[in-house]
């Protein structure tokens, strides 16, 4: 167990500062299912894995067992679970892709609802590889989705705001939903989510200033410049002095865009 934690730790700190790909995104939900897969409770599974052919894994057979019943859960779960079949090959591997992520973030949530004794260790390494299934999905899966592909998208939508709900951490629940809102086109929900983001998160976070650039900049770019400043004011004041100067050039850079527009 302790070497599985290891390499699995290992594993989420790589995807961690990988760069928003598919291949990063399959590598994280594979990590989210390893992490998983062992803790459901299945009193044919031991006689399952007796009987596995020698090329298949007992780890193998339970993820693949989870897929299963991960299928069934959001089919019961949601209303568009079942999605308009795809006939061009590209586009049922899109849509397989999509069907796939939203299964795995919704991974907490059905361990949740099942009588299983998770750890606190792996229970938090499991919703930390969540967060980056949901980083690599926002930034490289869902531009992958046509806008027309309404039920693929808010599959996805509501699998996030689901996933959401499992967080433990209140800045990491905020900004999930911010971004989702965000992508929703609902600029003001996405601000207010932002903002309560912001004021759950820890100035002592190691991504607190990234987080404040995604608020900045999600003001500026609906030209929302005093509620920009107000959040580089009220971020000033709580932020570790060694992070004050880039604050600072932010502040700056606000007043000379005022300036401008004046």
């Amino acid at each position: 167990m302790a070497e599985d934690l290891r390499e699995w730790v290992s594993e989420y700190r790589r995807l961690l500062v990988a760069q928003a790909s598919l291949p990063a995104l399959d590598s994280a939900i594979e990590l989210m299912e390893r992490i998983a897969c062992v803790e459901i409770a299945d009193p044919g599974l031991d006689k399952a894995i007796a009987d596995l052919d020698h090329q298949a894994s007992a780890e193998e057979e339970c993820r693949r067992r989870l897929s299963e019943r991960l299928q069934d859960y959001l089919e019961s779960s949601f209303e568009d679970a079942r999605l308009r079949r795809r006939r061009k090959r590209d586009l049922i591997r899109l849509q397989a892709e999509v069907w796939r992520t939203a299964s795995a973030v919704r991974i907490p949530g059905f361990l949740a609802s099942r009588p299983v004794e998770i750890s606190p260790a792996r229970e938090s390494l499991l919703l930390d590889a969540g967060l980056v299934v949901f980083h690599h999905a926002y930034f490289a899966l869902l531009p992958a989705v046509p806008v027309g592909f309404q039920g693929e998208r808010n599959l996805l939508f509501q699998s996030f705001l689901e996933f959401s709900s499992d967080l433990t951490s209140g800045s990491d629940r905020e900004r999930v939903r911010a971004l989702v809102h965000e992508a929703l086109g609902d600029p003001i929900l996405a601000a207010e989510h932002y903002r309560q983001a912001l004021d759950a998160a820890s100035p002592d976070r190691h991504d607190y200033l990234s987080l404040v650039h995604m608020a900045w900049a999600h003001a500026v770019e609906r030209n929302r410049l005093r509620e920009a400043m107000t959040i580089l004011l009220e971020s000033a004041a709580r932020v570790r002095a060694e992070d004050y100067a880039e604050i600072k050039d932010l502040v700056l850079e606000t007043l000379e865009m005022q300036r401008t527009a004046a």
